[in-house]
């Protein structure tokens, strides 16, 4: 059975990423080819999503077995009935709709046939309809090519309460914070100077008049060039989670919203307003509001918070914008305007149509590139982003396919004082989320750029994404200095050694760059194909978080939480292509303690792959190095995969069985019944219904379950330096009045307490315990 390699990156968002792959294997002529390369190449490939022609004939063919009508805008009706949705109200949630509509990958062996005569090869579109009467989302596969009786099957069928949001949903979403907003509309102009985005909701059901004015929108009206600004720090969006569930009952979804600043690109500023919203009913008229936090203050409901401003019971302190310039000089030098920036664009476009100084000299034909001893097929995927198959280097098969697989976003507790995760959303779509390319600012303005065809939600149809992706060469990645492959010298009792070096060239690299926007945060996903045979895959973020804490008379809050979330980058390698039966070759060189012998070298060969023990270089960086071997003919090939991340990552099975969410410098909670979770039906692993064992933490006596605690202890585990924690236990003794009973229990909870902290953390033991606490520690 092939055998695939899924490598976990976890980046910060500050943090680069970087999966290395190199191949070691015998040498080879590849003749270059002489066809010409297009500026922006708009050829569609075998492995680009659906055009326009085969979007309309997938959603044509699925109407016609179903007996549906399109209404466009991904909504469908039966054909027997008259219905239609209302546009002043979101009943059209109740209607059938299109979730996805996607290529279909073929298989291994699809994709061989394919790549003999990619413009024969049969192209399948899965399209999955979300039934809200029915509470399911079925999905379909269509034949794109000669239509047939059988051209569309049933694939499989899903509960719908694992789907993800829909465009429509955002929109309703994007309504709903509006109307609660209507209600914290003077205390959002008194102690944030702003307002919501939209003073009305757009569909009111005709309850609101459209003539309403709120701070953020008077302000627009007002000042005509604040209205076409890129920072409207006065305006507020609600940006959504991901779709949240709990163990405890599947079926209730909850999205948790967060009030930001409208600001440029670079920065975003998320106000200290967020709330949770159950959505679990289809019908919008029964959403609901489960929590409000505000400024450190929780609210069960609206009700409860209108009560408490207009009683004036809570104390609010004033949140002021400060707005974070960069300090780089040419950031003072960009357009202010939106009308600046259209003309700036245009001025670049015939900069852009008139500079033939090409910087690729490769060649690209319906996404198959070849460049230097490089060939791959390309292509952007709706829901993985940008991914490479079949990647040949002297003419040697090194990769199968590679690219992401999936992006997961570890959210951190509600208060300054948690230390598990609110949340694990896996978000989908990032190819729905690519972003156009910038000559001159993202690639070179005379690299060959792709188009590349999309269909991200049905609600918006598909489109193009004109320099989706670029191709250029460069010697940035050495910084002008020579490709090379490295072996370590290994020495188990040097704490630091020389490196050594072994055939080195001095060739440019290629690049193949693609930018996706994620809720506000911009990756930049880079891939570098190395003249030495490696192949680099960078993730870099682009975008800065800038949070801005309400001043407490005149002092900051004494905590604070400074990662509101962690992004974890979830990479896909199909290494089978060595052999059927790839083996891991774990290689060692260095001392053996002979002092005649200056250096040795053992192998050892495992039968499946492995990955190293983690090693640490620089500060925070872990780096793994794994070989992957096989005998073919007389000759022995191999090829290394190498990935370094500035978070260490900590597989270990005695936690999960899945992937382990579990990173050095990070805690992640425990699965309580009902922790929020996302996840989405579409990714290969479904966060929401994680495979865990739980084994180990009932052998510590650690509690799985949500169980009645003390109220008079409370513990916090702090990171001192490096591995080294500190433990801080606040503790209440019962006053003496209270039974006997009651106070044992309170000293028995503290021992178990105390025997859970690790030995080598620095213990701090604070609060009154009615003078029993001295010099008798047997007395506690």
């Amino acid at each position: 059975m092939p055998q695939t390699l899924i490598y976990q990156v976890i980046s910060g968002l500050h943090a680069n990423s970087i999966i290395l792959l190199v191949c070691i294997c015998p040498s080879g002529t590849f003749t270059k080819s002489a066809d010409f390369t297009e500026r922006i190449v708009n050829s569609p490939g075998f492995f680009d999503e659906l055009t326009k022609t085969e979007y309309e004939t997938a959603v044509r063919r699925i109407c016609n077995r179903l007996q549906l009508e399109s209404l466009g805008g991904g909504v469908l009706k039966r054909k027997s009935s008259r219905i239609l949705p209302n546009p002043d109200t979101w009943d059209v949630l109740l209607f059938p709709s299109l979730v996805r509509v996607t290529v279909e990958m073929p298989s291994k062996e699809a994709r061989v046939l394919a790549f003999e005569n990619p413009f024969t090869a049969q192209r399948v579109a899965r399209v999955a309809i979300h039934w809200p009467e029915r509470r399911i989302v079925q999905e379909f596969l269509v034949d794109l090519g000669v239509a047939k009786m059988d051209s569309v099957q049933l694939a499989r069928q899903v509960p719908d309460y694992k789907r993800p949001l829909s465009a429509l949903e955002l929109q309703a979403l994007d309504d709903f914070a509006a109307n609660l907003c209507l209600v914290m509309e003077d205390l959002l102009k008194e102690y944030y100077e702003a307002g919501y985005h939209l003073a009305v909701p757009k569909r009111s059901g005709g309850s609101l008049r459209h003539s309403r004015e709120n701070y953020c929108t008077a302000r627009r009206r007002l000042f005509a060039s604040e209205a076409e600004s890129a920072d409207q720090p006065f305006c507020l969006i609600a940006v959504p989670s991901k779709v949240l569930r709990t163990q405890k009952d599947q079926e209730m979804k909850s999205v948790m919203m967060r009030l930001e600043r409208i600001t440029s690109c670079h920065f975003q500023n998320p106000t200290d307003i967020r709330f949770r919203v159950d959505i679990s009913k289809n019908d919008y008229k029964l959403w609901s509001i489960t929590d409000i936090w505000l400024q450190n203050r929780h609210f069960r409901s609206l009700a409860q918070l209108k009560k408490a401003i207009n009683a004036k019971k809570i104390a609010l302190r004033p949140y002021r914008f400060s707005p974070l310039r960069s300090p780089h000089a040419s950031a003072n030098k960009h357009s202010a305007s939106v009308a600046e920036h259209q003309a700036k664009y245009d001025q670049e476009e015939n900069l852009f149509k008139e500079n033939f100084d090409l910087t690729f000299p490769g060649t690209v034909k319906s996404k198959f590139v070849r460049y230097e001893n490089w060939t791959f097929y390309v292509g952007v995927q709706r829901d993985t982003g940008v991914r490479f198959f079949d990647i040949r280097f002297n003419a040697h098969l090194m990769v199968a396919e590679a690219g992401l697989e999936e992006i997961v976003t570890i959210y951190h507790g509600d208060d300054p004082l948690g230390d598990r995760t609110v949340s694990l959303a896996s978000v989908q779509g990032i190819g729905e989320m690519w972003s156009e390319l910038s000559p001159g600012v993202d690639c070179p303005a005379g690299a060959t750029y792709l188009s590349v065809p999309m269909v991200g939600d049905p609600a918006s149809g598909p489109f193009t994404i004109k320099r989706g992706l670029c191709l250029f060469e460069s010697d940035a990645a050495t910084h002008g200095g020579a490709n090379r492959r490295f072996f370590g010298l290994f020495n188990p009792e040097a704490s630091e050694g020389p490196g050594g070096y072994a055939a080195g060239v001095h060739e440019p690299s290629m690049f193949v760059v693609g930018i996706a926007t994620l809720f506000g945060n911009q990756y930049r996903f880079v891939t570098i194909f190395t003249p030495a045979g490696g192949v680099d895959m960078h993730v870099t973020p682009t975008t800065y978080v800038h949070l801005n804490f309400p001043l407490r008379d005149g002092y900051t809050p004494a905590f604070l939480q400074p990662a509101p979330q962690t992004t974890n980058f979830l990479f896909y390698l199909d290494l089978d292509v060595i052999s059927r039966r790839n083996i891991v070759e774990e290689v060692g060189v260095g001392s053996t303690g002979d002092r005649l012998a200056d250096v040795s070298m053992h192998r050892r060969v495992v039968r499946s792959e492995v990955e190293e023990p983690l090693t640490e270089e620089g500060q925070g960086t872990a780096v793994k190095h794994t070989l992957v071997c096989s005998d073919v003919g007389h000759k022995h090939r191999c090829m290394q995969v190498s990935f370094s991340t500035q978070t260490p990552v900590l597989f270990s099975k005695t936690n999960t069985e899945a992937f382990s969410w579990i990173t050095k410098k990070l805690w992640v909670s425990r699965y309580h019944e009902d922790e929020m979770r996302g996840s989405s039906v579409y990714n290969g692993v479904d966060i929401s219904e994680p495979v865990v064992n739980f084994s180990r933490f009932i052998e510590d006596n650690e509690s799985v379950l949500n169980e009645a605690i003390n109220d008079h202890l409370m513990s916090l585990r702090l990171p001192f330096r490096g591995d080294q924690f500190n433990t801080i236990i606040s503790a209440y003794a019962p006053p003496m009045t209270s039974s006997n009973a009651a106070k044992e229990k309170f000293y028995e909870d503290l021992h178990a307490l105390l025997v859970t902290v690790p030995k080598l953390d620095k213990l701090i033991v604070l609060g009154d315990f009615n003078a029993r606490v001295g010099t008798d520690h047997a007395s506690w």
